[in-house]
């Protein structure tokens, strides 16, 4: 799935299947932010709460963050010789 790649301002969301307390999110993806202005493109991690104040209404929480490599990206990355 990590082969896919979003059209501009289009993102997807999956059921996060690790959430073990409340602060963990209800689903976690990623999106393609595009600027119209400068036509730049970057790709962001999403993730979605959802929140039930006492006597209030309920909504949900939206998060978003610069995408963060995976573990076995960025091991690759800097076991690669500088020098070549």
């Amino acid at each position: 799935m990590s082969d896919y790649e979003h059209k501009a301002n289009e993102g997807t969301l999956f059921k996060n299947d690790y959430k073990t307390s409340d602060k963990h999110p209800l689903y976690k993806g990623s999106f393609n932010d595009h600027c119209s202005k400068c036509h730049a493109e970057e790709l962001k991690d999403m993730a979605i709460w959802f929140r039930e104040p006492d006597g209030k209404k309920k909504y949900f929480f939206v998060k978003t963050s610069p995408k963060r490599e995976s573990p076995a990206a960025s091991s690759a990355a800097s076991d690669a010789d500088p020098f070549s």
